[in-house]
């Protein structure tokens, strides 16, 4: 007997494997880890200076998984961003994805995330120069 598994696999990898030929690795990799991994988060607004999403359903988080963020004001106009993320596995790829990011991951995240702030102060720099004159 054939399972739906086993037909869907044999149909669907020669598809799979001829649209996504022309893709980074990393980029496909990354797209495949996608699939597998989801969660349903619950943000508390509360405190207009902290954003607590809390991890409700996942397939890999469990237990205390969260993300806090603390945004504090300066003088000079500009905001500080503190990231504190949480990650607790609750089966072994939770477990072996939470050891990852939380090692190698986490050099990779910071940058990313950086870069995404400076993307952010750029664009807003031109904003505010391009309304300024």
């Amino acid at each position: 007997m054939v399972t739906l598994y086993a037909l869907s696999y044999a149909l669907l990898s020669p598809v799979i494997a001829a649209a996504a030929a022309h893709w980074p690795r990393k980029r496909l990799q990354l797209a495949g880890l996608a699939v597998l991994v989801w969660e349903r988060l619950r943000y508390d607004w509360s405190d207009p200076d902290r954003v607590v999403m809390t991890t409700t359903d996942s397939s890999v988080w469990g237990g205390r998984s969260s993300d806090t963020y603390t945004f504090t004001r300066l003088p000079d106009g500009t905001t500080d961003l503190d990231a504190v993320v949480v990650r607790e596995g609750k089966n072994i790829m939770g477990g072996v994805l939470g050891f990852v990011l939380g090692t190698i991951g986490r050099r990779v995240l910071e940058k990313a995330f950086a870069n995404t702030i400076k993307a952010i102060e750029a664009r807003n720099g031109a904003a505010r120069e391009g309304g300024a004159s």
